[in-house]
């Protein structure tokens, strides 16, 4: 899930790095089984950039696992 919200920001030309990450398991994930990742941007504040993502259980859309990380963007960005 870092991997998730590092590359919201990166589709967006910017570069940052995370600050931190706290990711929640909440269901046992299977080998195999097929997982729907998601990330998005909640709010920015300066240099600082907080996301959030989840990974869901393709075959039921159960929650699996998400995670808010906060990312600080690169000092030379605009």
């Amino acid at each position: 899930l870092d991997d998730v919200t590092a590359n919201v920001i990166y589709l967006t030309g910017r570069k940052a790095h995370t600050a931190r990450a706290e990711i929640r398991y909440r269901q046992p994930a299977r080998v195999g089984e097929t997982l729907v990742l998601a990330g998005w941007v909640e709010r920015e504040k300066g240099r600082l950039v907080v996301l959030k993502g989840e990974a869901r259980r393709k075959s039921d859309d159960a929650l699996v696992a998400e995670c808010e990380s906060t990312f600080m963007l690169d000092r030379s960005q605009p």
